[in-house]
C-alpha cells in the first residue's frame, strides 16, 4: 500500500467523520471546518491544518506546524502527540485527553486553565 499524500490542497469543509484514515499526510492544506471526529488514524501526519478530532482514535499520528487554534479534541487520547510547532490556543480537550501530550512551557501555562488554575 502506497502513502496517500494531500498536498497544498482546499479541503475546506471536508467531512470525514468515522473514517479510518491510513498513511496519510494533509501537507500545506487549508483543513478549516473540516471534521475527523470519531476517525481512526494511523500512520497520518498533518501539517497546517484545523479541523474537528472529538472522539478520535490516533496512533502514530503527527502535528507539524498545524494551526489548531480552535481545533476541538474532545475525548480523543493525545498521548505522546508533540504539539510544541503548532498553535494550539483555544484548543477543546479535556484533561485526560492531555495526559502525556507534549508542549512547550508556553503552551503548557495556556492548557493550565484545565486544571482551574490561575496564573498570574
Amino acid at each position: 500500500m502506497h502513502r496517500v499524500e494531500f498536498v497544498n490542497c482546499k479541503i475546506i469543509g471536508i467531512n470525514l467523520s468515522e473514517a479510518t484514515l491510513r498513511d496519510v499526510t494533509f501537507e500545506n492544506c487549508n483543513g478549516q471546518y473540516s471534521f475527523f471526529s470519531y476517525s481512526n488514524c494511523k500512520k497520518v501526519a498533518f501539517l497546517v491544518i484545523f479541523s474537528d478530532f472529538k472522539n478520535s482514535l490516533f496512533s502514530n499520528v503527527e502535528f507539524q506546524e498545524c494551526n489548531l487554534l480552535q481545533s476541538q479534541m474532545n475525548f480523543t487520547n493525545l498521548k505522546g502527540i508533540d504539539f510544541t510547532s503548532c498553535d494550539i490556543e483555544g484548543i477543546g480537550v479535556n484533561i485526560n485527553d492531555i495526559n502525556g501530550v507534549i508542549v512547550t512551557a508556553m503552551q503548557a501555562v495556556a492548557l493550565s486553565s484545565l486544571l482551574g488554575l490561575v496564573v498570574k
